[in-house]
């Protein structure tokens, strides 16, 4: 089956009547939900009945404290958060 794209939101369960699917992709989605990280952490919850044994949660992030960051990495992070588009200064 081809990639599809479906809308959701993902702090409340997911109505898909679909699935399960062999990988979830979760690129920067944490980053753009406001709260904690424990808030944000049902994601994970509501979207685990979508994966099979097996199956693969995968996404991408910009690094915050404790590491060493790009300037591209910075200039992106400032950018988002003061857009409010990140939720993690």
């Amino acid at each position: 089956m081809p990639p599809r794209p479906f809308q959701a939101n993902v702090l409340e369960p997911v109505p898909l009547e679909t699935g399960p699917f062999g990988s979830n992709g979760l690129n920067y989605l944490p980053h753009c939900l406001l709260g904690t990280l424990a808030r944000k952490a049902v994601v994970f919850d509501h979207l685990r009945p979508f994966l099979p044994p097996g199956g693969t949660m995968f996404g991408s992030t910009l690094l915050g404290e404790g590491v060493e960051r790009s300037s591209m990495a910075r200039t992106l992070m400032r950018f988002y958060n003061t857009k409010a588009i990140f939720s993690n200064e």
